[in-house]
């Protein structure tokens, strides 16, 4: 799957970011042959990929989330368009997915607590790893006491839906932190690295839902 990946990218270096856009216009003007609702949901895949830039509401933090995927994240459209758009990203999300699958990252089995005291923790397994957390502006900060050590992150909340968005190095420092399989956390920073090598302004993410309370 990274070769293929790696070979796509080859190939969508040379669709320009004014293309991509232009016939992203012609789908919003003219409908013709498909349904207003394709043009939509084509808007919405472009919204969601990029990085947010509102301001996170700390109260919309609060609570448990449950881990569903990893995702890929643009600082612009034109990153994005130049990747190949959101067709090229989904396979890279699916490479992702490979590589966290590894390392424990699997859709329910991980959770996300952000407590109004400014604690919280992340569940792997049977693994509860305490942390403090803050906000400022559209990112969200995770201190680990044990390591001393702070991942910032982009924060995005669409509904019921959270996606962080970072470097690769803080995804790894994530990992590292958190997961009960450090025997593979070399092979999975050099997967990533390959994944996201040389591609300025393209994140890796993780997306999680928002857990409701049971009445």
């Amino acid at each position: 799957m990274m070769i293929s990946v790696l070979a796509l990218w080859g190939n969508t270096q040379n669709v320009s970011a004014q293309s991509f856009l232009e016939k992203l216009g012609g789908a919003i003007s003219s409908l013709s042959g498909s349904k207003s609702g394709n043009a939509v949901g084509k808007i919405t895949d472009i919204a969601s990929q990029l990085l947010g830039t509102g301001t996170v509401n700390a109260n919309s933090l609060q609570g448990t989330w449950s881990y569903e995927k990893p995702c890929i994240a643009f600082e612009s459209e034109n990153v994005l368009a130049s990747m190949g758009g959101v067709a090229a990203s989904a396979k890279l999300e699916n490479s992702l997915n490979n590589i966290l699958n590894k390392v424990g990252f699997t859709a329910g089995k991980i959770q996300l607590t952000l407590n109004a005291d400014s604690t919280g923790c992340i569940t792997v397994g049977g693994k509860n790893t305490a942390f403090k957390w803050s906000v400022k502006e559209s990112d969200l900060a995770l201190t680990f006491p044990l390591t001393g050590k702070t991942v910032l992150m982009n924060a995005k909340i669409t509904g019921g839906t959270l996606r962080v968005a970072m470097n690769a190095e803080k995804l790894l420092t994530i990992i590292t932190t958190v997961s009960e399989k450090a025997s593979s956390i070399n092979s999975t920073a050099s997967s990533i690295n390959a994944l996201i090598k040389n591609v300025k302004g393209m994140y890796v993410g993780l997306k999680f839902n928002k857990k409701t309370e049971s009445k």
